[in-house]
């Protein structure tokens, strides 16, 4: 049974889920990877490791190609700086958030001995 190229769109748009659905799930989607500490980590590593890799290859074997195209050099070096970047907005945020934790922690060792030192009875 063929069908018409009509009806293939309308299954197609049925099938597709909103964009607005598609942006809450990527906007939940990034939040969850970025507030576990060890995915956040690997995203860092492997985000320098590209940027590490981008600028070797830039400044040596693509150096000649990039010089021939202008408009390809400055897309290739404004991700390298996207890259850069976004391992450096990484890094801050896991500073924050360490120094968040570390905040916390501090909090409930005060209160434990606080709470430890009103209990025991002064002679």
């Amino acid at each position: 049974m063929k069908r018409s190229a009509g009806a293939k769109a309308r299954i197609l748009i049925s099938c597709s889920a909103p964009p607005h659905d598609v942006l809450k799930f990527a906007i939940l989607f990034s939040k969850g990877l970025l507030r576990n500490q060890q995915t956040r980590r690997l995203i860092m590593f492997y985000d320098v490791i590209a940027a590490l890799v981008m600028l070797f290859a830039g400044c040596s074997f693509l150096a000649g190609w990039l010089r021939g195209h202008l408009l390809s050099f400055m897309a290739y070096w404004a991700l390298c700086g996207l890259l850069t970047l976004l391992a450096l907005l990484l890094a801050l945020f896991d500073l924050l958030m360490l120094r968040l934790v570390e905040k916390r922690e501090r909090v409930k060792l005060r209160e434990k001995y606080l709470a430890q030192d009103r209990e025991e009875p002064k002679d």
